[in-house]
């Protein structure tokens, strides 16, 4: 039973392994600790803690890593099986009294925690703790420590706050510890950021500014805090003041690829595509492969194919060799961008969309614009005539939106990049067609019925698309737009049987509110009686492909006025 056991750990285990070496051996200790961090927190392997004592050794941390490589050393693993190699049971004993005999450290380290002095513990030790599972005992170590009873030592409790903040039954002691830190004489401005971040993640922007103004208020060119400052008016939707603040981010570190691709983002919801493709464009030809050593790296190629496509013909010369720079990126850098499922999904869907003609000339043709999620892209760039008026589909994309999203009151990000793409639209637009509400129908219909916030998929669809009709009434009194709405794309798996129902509900609501000639509606011409996607319009498994143009013309040229544009 343990070779079973550890044999399935091992295969779990080894992606991480690998992620974290490339990582070590491109100096990016940083991403390596985190990857340990996490492996750490669900399989008990003395490889990883050898890592870890690695990592930390890098970082310039003698004490944790010679905790690591004890931890290493001495871990019980007969639970698993998961021993440590010869190999490297030697190179964790040569590490360890390397550092013994550099930094006069004593060679036995104690492992328990009644019979300790308090000058003894370390957030090594801490950290050992909470990796191994022992919260409790981590938890009692800290409060047992010098630094508590004295406040102070502010990079103390930083370091067992941050630690801490990777276990949430240990959250309020993070907390605490981090308060602690920025509480201490001569206060620390890292731990600071460290409590925006946490309010950041937990969606309490204004308590999370506040920590990141303390932080840039200590430490004027933290880069890091002025961009939580900005991610938080992003998310809040003041997508202004977030491009400000990414721009003093990326002002600190101009290569940064984090800041690269968070401006640039910004720079997409604003509907300025040239300001994000001409800073994404910079970046990449001073950025050589050879430098590409994080997951922020080479998550940039992603997003930059996306801004390509949706940014117009004038971009899409660029899309090809980003394709072929993407399909070979090592397999370690696919593995880890592919867990962003959101970037990874546009990259899969356009390398796919892409194989047929990306768009054909466009002179000489009127703009028709499709507003809304991803399912804008399907038809983009491409021609149809509208009552014998050449034009080509223009799309004006909100990534990620719900129709749930536009709720009155909602201050959410979709909702700004949506007032941002009617902003954008020319003088003079009559009318446009909006595309929403197969992510509801995906996961939003059945995630609320789940959580019981409804009875039935049925109510769910009634409020949901209850939400939409009178946000489509809204927004077309407000930008005086005659809008059209597309019918929702079917699923493509019949496996998907609740997805299947919530569709059919939501276009069924759709005709009984909508009809002709608001709704372009062809979800029958689609959809198969098992009620997913005919394989014909199948672009990727969500989206479909170019093959529903005539289907979207023939309704564009039934519903239209005669006086469109």
């Amino acid at each position: 039973m343990v070779d079973t056991m550890a044999a399935h750990l091992k295969t779990k285990l080894e992606p991480s392994l690998q992620v974290a070496a490339t990582a070590l051996s491109n100096s990016d200790h940083e991403f390596a600790l985190s990857v340990c961090k996490q492996a750490a927190a669900v399989i008990l392997d003395p490889r990883v803690s050898l890592m870890m004592g690695e990592c930390y050794e890098m970082k310039g941390d003698p004490m944790e890593a010679l905790c690591c490589y004890r931890a290493a050393l001495s871990m019980d693993t007969s639970a698993t099986g998961l021993h440590l190699p010869d190999s490297s049971a030697q190179r964790a004993k040569d590490k360890l009294e390397a550092l013994v005999k550099k930094h006069g450290f004593k060679a036995a380290i104690w492992s328990g925690v009644s019979d300790k002095n308090q000058t003894s513990i370390t957030p090594g030790l801490i950290e050992q703790r909470i990796a191994l599972g022992r919260v409790d005992e981590a938890a009692q170590l800290y409060r047992a420590s010098e630094p508590v009873t004295t406040r102070s030592k502010p990079a103390f409790h930083l370091q067992v706050g941050k630690a801490m903040r990777e276990q949430p039954i240990l959250a309020d002691l993070a907390y605490e510890a981090l308060t602690l830190a920025v509480n201490c004489e001569g206060g620390c401005p890292d731990a600071a950021h460290e409590l925006g971040d946490m309010h950041y993640e937990g969606g309490r922007y204004d308590e999370a500014l506040k920590w990141y103004g303390e932080c840039v208020k200590a430490s004027p060119g933290k880069a890091l805090a002025l961009s939580g400052i900005a991610n938080c008016h992003k998310d809040k939707g003041d997508l202004a003041e977030a491009i400000v603040q990414y721009k003093k981010a990326i002002q600190v570190a101009p290569l940064d690829p984090t800041f690269v691709f968070n401006l640039s983002q910004a720079y997409e919801y604003v509907q300025d595509y040239d300001a994000a493709l001409d800073l994404m464009q910079s970046y990449a030809d001073k950025t050589p492969e050879s430098e590409m050593t994080t997951v922020n790296h080479f998550a940039t190629p992603l997003l930059h194919v996306k801004l390509c496509f949706a940014g117009g013909p004038k971009w899409h010369p660029h899309i090809q060799p980003l394709l072929n720079k993407i399909a070979s990126f090592p397999q370690v850098a696919r593995a880890a961008v592919q867990g962003l499922s959101t970037h990874w999904a546009y990259y899969y869907f356009l390398s796919r969309l892409v194989k047929s003609e990306i768009a054909p000339p466009l002179e000489g043709r009127e703009p028709l614009f499709l507003i809304g999620d991803s399912h804008v892209l399907s038809g983009a760039w491409c021609h149809v005539t509208v009552r014998g008026q050449p034009r080509y589909l223009h799309p004006k994309l909100v990534t990620g939106l719900k129709a749930w999203h536009l709720r009155k009151g909602n201050k959410f990000l979709t909702v700004s990049n949506t007032h941002e793409c009617f902003k954008s639209l020319p003088p003079g637009t009559k009318e446009a067609i909006f595309v929403c509400g197969e992510i509801d129908c995906r996961e939003g219909v059945m995630g609320a019925v789940e959580k019981s916030k409804y009875n039935s998929v049925q109510q769910a669809v009634d409020k949901t698309s209850e939400v939409y009709l009178q946000a489509l009434e809204a927004l077309s009194a407000e930008y005086k737009v005659k809008l059209h709405v597309l019918s929702i794309c079917p699923p493509t798996n019949p496996k998907y049987k609740d997805r299947i129902e919530a569709t059919r509900r939501f276009n069924n609501k759709l005709r009984t509110s909508l009809g002709s000639p608001v709704l372009l509606d062809i979800a029958a011409d689609v959809t198969t009686n098992e009620g997913v996607m005919h394989p014909d319009y199948n672009c990727d498994g969500t989206h479909m492909n170019r093959n529903f143009i005539p289907l979207l013309q023939r309704e564009i040229n039934k519903n239209f006025s005669e006086e469109s544009p």
